[in-house]
């Protein structure tokens, strides 16, 4: 084994033992349990381990013809990734070029020689538009280029709009713009390029004082003008011509980017195209981007990872007063005058995350022991006598009428929830409630105390008391995944549904189903018709009585590709991100209307007259049907041979729906759903596709 293997090995067991860390069983301290709610015991789920498989049977596909090949594509040099855009387009990089290729025909409807041998990591999709950003260049080169996706038409290229080096790219989509950062031939610039027409619509040069002003925010659209953030000053220009307003001295530290605020893209990459590579051997590992020039990733990736990182952010609810944060402060400034109206608040440790509320600003912070502070809207003065500290690091929060509930994460594993009221910042229970478990899920049930729900137990507890409601909790090796419906949570644990009764805060248990392999539930899904869950290779759907409607078992091939990329840590972390999705997003409860709506018409492009832009609407429009089907990798049978091959599985009554012969136990593929299009890299130099429809 050399020595670049023998690393990446390390790396990886490394990040494992870490994610396991979170999930490892330990026992509250809460031994005693008060039997004041009796319920059904879940005698099926506790004994489902033991279940043996060899009585699922496989379905058979025998009957099924195979999809021919609807067209192929090839090229003369190696494929290097692909992808698939918002808007259906294949987008494909080679030693050669960048191609753009129509999904139901296989054209090429266009083709970019000077993007040759493109990394994966200077290419960006815009989200919600029809634009792909490109970076360029070296360290005192760099530039940026617009590509619209669908026919290949070069937008913009800041060299040629004059910048020597363009370091930042930060959208602005209600403009139907993007601001660059750089440098031209008058020294450090700020540029703003309209996507209608990719025209300069100005260029400004006098604004940053220091040299080393970089911008650190996405800019904010205001009815005075354009707010920027730089990591020393806060400017307001004006948007027509890009003059200086007004400006704040206010530093930013440029250390750690904020806490989930990452600048998301809809492309959909491939299944492999995660996969290490002998030249990125570092920069394929989450998580250590800031060493990919050491593994083969280069200086320039990471310079382009760089273009859109946040350390700060702006935000509006009402257009009067802007809320700006990073990791070190919080503060309020009057849009209209550029007044300060409520002091620069210091804070002790990182931010991990601010939610608006009615109540008022509750920002949480990042550390082993995080803080919980609740700010007036238009003074900024805390409303609670002092800041909540918590021990762990917070996972998630939930509001239910004033009771806030918020779980928090210690190093050694273990798990705490703390009760709060949101009015008086005063804790509701005596101490933090202990659970086995990551948090998935927390909420208030009025009369009957706190509903938790983990990846290993779920439970009522009394918040006076710290005693479980059940005799009994619920426990299971893998699940606590859910979602609600009515008055009812469904939730899956190992491959069991229970339901729960918000009223009376009973539960019972619904279904339990064995799955084929010896397989576990990982994903739980309200259909119209009932509820489903589902492995890699195994679909079960109940109604809401818990009756079972279907259970299709497609055995893998061998050693299932999924083992390889879906392994049991990585499945930990997915369930882990599932559950932090109700804390970024505030749980329940959290975002007032105008702060929804702001960040909604904030996101949304406007002023770009691409006719893509009609196929990007009707796309989204059919989003909605793009959820009724699966594939699955299994074997399969055609013309009286074994094979290997992709199944489409209609997840509404199981039955399979087309099926592709593939011979590849490791397929590097996408499925778009929304057009039932299957593309699939056949070799090095072709990718080939499977019309579902045809």
């Amino acid at each position: 084994m050399n020595k670049k293997t023998t690393l990446l090995t390390l790396l990886i067991f490394c990040s494992a033992i870490t994610t396991q860390a979170q999930f490892s069983k330990l026992k509250g301290m809460l031994k005693k349990k008060d039997a004041t709610t009796e319920t059904t015991k879940p005698e099926a789920a506790e004994v489902y381990g033991a279940n043996n498989d060899t009585d699922v049977e496989a379905v058979s596909t025998d009957n099924i013809v195979a999809k021919k090949e609807a067209w192929q594509a090839k090229f003369d040099r190696e494929i290097n990734w692909f992808n698939l855009t918002s808007l259906g387009t294949v987008v494909v990089s080679t030693d050669d070029a960048l191609y753009g290729i129509e999904p139901i025909s296989g054209k090429i409807n266009w083709k970019n020689e000077s993007l040759k041998k493109l990394s994966k990591a200077n290419y960006t999709g815009l989200k919600g538009s029809p634009f792909i950003a490109i970076f360029e260049g070296g360290m005192f080169s760099m530039r940026q280029t617009i590509i619209d996706v669908t026919d290949g038409r070069i937008v913009c290229n800041t060299k040629e709009l004059g910048m020597k080096y363009a370091n930042k790219r930060l959208s602005v989509p209600n403009m139907g713009a993007v601001l660059f950062g750089g440098m031209d031939g008058n020294g450090q610039a700020l540029m703003l390029v309209t996507l209608i027409d990719g025209k300069k619509q100005w260029s400004v040069n006098k604004v940053f004082e220091k040299a080393t002003e970089v911008l650190v925010a996405e800019p904010l659209l205001t009815t005075k003008g354009l707010m920027v953030a730089t990591s020393h000053r806060i400017y307001m220009l004006d948007k027509t011509n890009g003059n200086v307003i007004y400006k704040l001295d206010y530093s930013t530290k440029i250390e750690l980017p904020l806490a989930n605020q990452t600048i998301k893209t809809d492309d959909k990459e491939s299944t492999l195209a995660n996969a290490p590579k002998k030249a990125g051997l570092l920069g394929s590992v989450p998580g250590l981007g800031g060493f990919a020039a050491m593994g083969g990733g280069g200086m320039k990736d990471a310079m382009a990872q760089s273009m859109n990182t946040i350390y700060a952010k702006f935000i509006t609810v009402d257009d009067k007063i802007a809320y700006f944060y990073n990791n070190q402060t919080i503060t309020g400034i009057d849009i209209a005058s550029g007044n300060i109206l409520w002091p620069k608040t210091k804070l002790d440790d990182p931010i991990a995350n601010v939610l608006f509320d009615e109540n008022g600003i509750l920002v949480a912070t990042d550390d082993k022991k995080s803080e919980l502070m609740l700010f007036d809207y238009k003074n900024g003065n805390m409303k609670w006598p002092s800041a909540l500290k918590l021990s762990g690091r917070i996972s998630s929060i939930k509001l239910t009428g004033t009771k806030l509930a918020i779980g928090s994460t210690k190093n050694n594993g273990r798990n705490l929830v703390n009760i709060v009221d949101i009015v008086t910042g005063k804790s509701a229970s005596n101490s933090a409630l202990k659970v086995d478990g990551f948090i998935t899920d927390l909420r208030m049930i009025e009369n009957v105390g706190l509903l938790y729900r983990t990846t290993e137990e779920t439970n009522i507890q009394d918040i006076n008391t710290g005693k479980d409601q059940w005799a009994k909790s619920i426990k299971y090796k893998t699940g606590g995944l859910g979602f609600d419906k009515g008055d009812l949570t469904y939730f899956s644990a190992d491959n069991s549904i229970y339901q729960i009764n918000h009223k009376t805060g009973d539960y019972k248990l619904l279904a339990s189903q064995k799955f084929g392999n010896k397989e576990v539930a990982k994903s739980i899904e309200l259909r119209d018709n009932g509820i489903l869950i589902s492995s890699d290779q195994n679909m079960a759907l109940f109604d809401f009585n818990g009756k079972l409607i279907y259970h299709v078992y497609h055995a893998a091939p061998g050693a299932s590709v999924f083992s390889k990329i879906v392994s049991g840590v990585s499945m930990a972390v997915s369930m882990a991100a599932s559950a932090s999705e109700g804390y970024q997003a505030g749980a329940s409860g959290y975002g007032t209307s105008s702060y929804n709506s702001h960040m909604e018409s904030a996101d949304r492009w406007g002023n770009v007259a691409s006719a893509s832009m009609g196929t990007f609407s009707q796309r989204f429009k059919a989003s909605d049907n793009a959820k009724n089907y699966v594939l699955m990798l299994t074997r399969v049978k055609t013309a009286g041979d074994n094979g290997i091959g992709l199944v489409r599985v209609n997840k509404a009554n199981g039955k399979v729906e087309g099926k592709v012969v593939i011979d590849d136990k490791e397929p590097d593929y996408l499925f778009d759903e929304i057009d039932n299009v299957l593309f699939y890299k056949d070799s090095k130099h072709k990718i080939v596709a499977y019309n579902f429809m045809k």
